[in-house]
């Protein structure tokens, strides 16, 4: 019988023993989801606060100015590139959600993809809550699908085991029928000697009596 501490291991339980993988990754993909939609809405709040007037106004020095010029060509520029790419990751979250619940592989393995793409960035941005954010995000992930594919490898050996024993039954009714056919065979031509050896018989007591 297993124990608490056999079931409760970092591979089936996510932290060891908190809940099973499928509802990680679920539960991750939604924090993340949350997430990219605060940045999102940051986003473009701090963009229009970059390009208002009242922020032109802060600073009456020319080069302040042109430094502010300067981020609000750039703001316009990365803004719009860090929102679509924010899209992209909270699709990507969204397919891990709809693979996790639905228990397929692929969808599952695509939100895996964006959340080491996160870590990559992040690595990239020396952004250490980034960095650890996407390894505990990736790491349900990985698990769950090996889970997946030991489920399939265990459904696709069981298929063939029970075609198996199909097979072997058809082959044992078929060698039963060759067997009752044989028998029928030899009933006949045990009848067919016998017919044979009792026309033979009387042929040869007719010609006696002539």
């Amino acid at each position: 019988m297993a124990t608490t501490e056999d079931n409760c291991n970092w591979s089936t339980k996510c932290c060891g023993c908190c809940c099973d993988m499928r509802q990680s990754v679920i539960a991750v993909n939604m924090i993340s989801i949350g997430m990219l939609v605060m940045a999102i809405v940051l986003q473009i709040v701090g963009f229009k606060f970059i390009n208002s007037s009242s922020f032109d106004t802060v600073f009456d020095d020319d080069t302040a100015k042109e430094t502010i010029n300067n981020i609000q060509d750039s703001a316009s520029v990365l803004v719009p590139v860090f929102i679509a790419v924010n899209i992209v990751f909270a699709i990507s979250n969204s397919l891990g959600i709809y693979g996790a619940y639905k228990n397929k592989i692929w969808p599952v393995v695509i939100s895996l993809g964006g959340h080491i793409a996160y870590f990559g960035i992040s690595v990239f941005m020396i952004d250490l809550v980034g960095i650890i954010l996407g390894l505990f995000f990736a790491y349900p992930h990985i698990f769950f699908i090996r889970e997946l594919k030991q489920k399939r490898n265990s459904t696709s050996s069981n298929g063939n085991a029970n075609a198996n024993v199909t097979d072997n039954v058809e082959m044992a009714e078929i060698g039963d029928d060759d067997v009752t056919v044989k028998e029928d065979f030899d009933d006949m031509s045990e009848i067919d000697v016998n017919h044979n050896y009792d026309d033979t018989k009387d042929i040869t007591v007719t010609a006696t009596i002539v």
